[in-house]
């Protein structure tokens, strides 16, 4: 085997740490192999994993790949008119989480300020300038979630929704 790629939460980060057996397997490991992440998690959440040095990223389900030094290797965003259009149609029945390749910051609709990383936005202007790699969409229940996701994959082919219980994942 030449490489090894990790999911990140309940698998490698528990409760934001790094279990101190599973740190040295990996260091151990990367000495004769490559090992990274591939996690639905976008770039300005890797905050847990700052003391492991990795050999690559697989971030937003895929949509950016990232080397060792977070230099990006491969990357499919998505198109912003599809974007704009679902952040325009749901924005008032659903909370919505934008994944960019801004390190620093995503976007959300979310009132809640419990993350540092997270800017509250209104409309879709405030975000048009970055490079989109997910959006994920928070409704009231299961049922307007499925809802949801078979309109969106009916209306869009370009794209392909996940339902999560009551998380949308585009």
């Amino acid at each position: 085997m030449k490489a090894l790629a990790s999911d990140i939460d309940g698998t490698l980060v528990f409760n934001q740490q790094i279990k101190k057996q599973d740190r040295k397997a990996i260091e151990k490991y990367q000495k004769e192999h490559l090992f990274g992440v591939c996690s639905g998690r976008p770039r300005c959440a890797l905050f847990d994993l700052e003391k492991l040095k990795l050999d690559f990223y697989i971030l937003s389900s895929g949509a950016e790949i990232l080397d060792k030094d977070l230099n990006i290797i491969q990357d499919f965003p998505m198109k912003k008119e599809i974007v704009q259009q679902i952040f325009n149609e749901y924005h008032q029945h659903a909370q919505i989480i934008l994944q960019t390749g801004n390190a620093d910051v995503f976007y959300t609709t979310l009132k809640e300020d419990y993350n540092p990383k997270l800017k509250v936005i209104s409309s879709f202007k405030e975000v048009e300038h970055e490079i989109i790699y997910g959006i994920s969409l928070i409704f009231k229940d299961d049922k307007t979630t499925k809802k949801a996701c078979f309109e969106i994959n009916q209306k869009y082919h370009e794209i392909e929704g996940f339902q999560n219980r009551t998380l949308l994942i585009l």
